[in-house]
């Protein structure tokens, strides 16, 4: 079983969408919520502070999630941060193009509070999470 995380970090441009999922992620017993309007800030904070997981959008300005991520695994210091997508692409050549690039989850765009809820318990409580990877329990 994984650890819960203590802190994570809400990227997402939409600033009512942010705070929503801060204050779930608040409510579920992560103590640190950090924030980012795009994937430039996201990297700003990464870079200056340790986060054990991220949660992003996929489609904002400047840096996207996609190019997010993928910068993320560049990098030795970020690259195990396991990183949830929230995204309204529901095609399946999106899904699967995210997970192959190593993304932890995804959840699509419109959720509520209680499938992001289901999603993060399912990560870090049915799930191994090995270098930003989820494998099933051994």
């Amino acid at each position: 079983m994984n650890e819960w995380p203590k802190s994570v970090l809400v990227v997402e441009d939409e600033r009512t969408t942010r705070m929503m999922i801060a204050r779930i992620v608040t409510k579920m017993g992560i103590a640190r919520v950090l924030e980012a309007a795009d994937g430039v800030q996201a990297l700003s904070v990464l870079k200056e502070t340790s986060v054990d997981f991220v949660v992003s959008d996929w489609g904002m300005p400047s840096i996207n999630g996609l190019e997010l991520m993928y910068l993320m695994h560049r990098d030795d210091e970020l690259k195990t941060i396991p990183l949830l997508f929230l995204t309204a692409r529901t095609d399946e050549q999106s899904v699967r193009q995210a997970l192959d690039a190593g993304a932890s989850g995804y959840l699509l765009k419109p959720f509520t509070p209680a499938a992001l809820e289901t999603k993060l318990k399912a990560m870090f409580t049915d799930h191994t999470i090995q270098g930003g990877k989820v494998s099933p329990p051994a």
